[in-house]
């Protein structure tokens, strides 16, 4: 759900304002989106829940949308007086008020990682003569976790190749040795960064990287 917010038409607001809209989990309320207009053309943008997280991160049908402007670190509630579509659009005016809104962090971002279940990795016996990326001799996919930053550090504990580390996960590469292969595996450790509001210490798992 996307609404824009013209400053003609909504004369509170000011430019760098920041508008939420949240919903409520037992009466505390919880940020479904956030945007941030350098102008005096507003945003307003909520999002729907999906069944595929195992919390609640957006709105389910007919539930209450509560919008608010943060501006000057203090959120503001608004009340929707009216909308209308033009162009493809649909333009909204606010009411600002004078009720300071507690808006939480989405529950998404409290998530802790979730490594799967594996321990191994069976590859075809790699090539020795040149560096490969991960994805040309692993399904890395199987080996990542959920709810994390995205971004994963690889590091080598058994292996006497070259490991080339990159900004992205699927652009490291590794170059296989001789002994590597006599020795019939590699040890692959992955780093990963836990979502801003996890606790979690589970930071990184081992994996043995095996040839069929």
């Amino acid at each position: 759900m996307l609404y824009l917010i013209e400053g003609n038409s909504n004369p509170w607001l000011q430019k760098n304002d920041s508008i939420y809209s949240a919903f409520a989990i037992d009466g505390v309320l919880y940020a479904s989106g956030v945007k941030w207009s350098r102008n005096l053309t507003g945003f307003g943008m909520a999002f729907w829940n999906t069944n595929e997280m195992p919390v609640k991160t957006g709105l389910v049908s007919d539930e209450p949308i509560y919008w608010g402007v943060c501006r000057d670190g203090v959120i503001w509630e608004l009340e929707l007086q009216s909308k209308s579509g033009r162009v493809g659009n649909t333009y909204a005016i606010f009411r600002l008020g004078d009720k300071r809104l507690e808006i939480k962090d989405n529950p998404y971002y409290s998530l802790d990682p979730v490594w799967p279940d594996v321990s191994e990795l069976r590859i075809e016996t790699p090539a020795t003569n040149k560096a490969l990326k991960f994805p040309a001799f692993m399904d890395y996919r199987d080996i990542l976790p959920k709810f994390t930053s995205g971004y994963f550090v690889p590091e080598i504990i058994e292996g006497n190749g070259k490991l080339t580390k990159s900004k992205y996960f699927n652009s490291c590469s590794y170059r296989f040795t001789s002994q590597d292969l006599e020795r019939g595996f590699i040890t692959l450790k992955i780093h990963a960064t836990p979502l801003k509001n996890s606790a979690s210490e589970q930071v990184f798992k081992t994996y043995k990287i095996y040839w069929k």
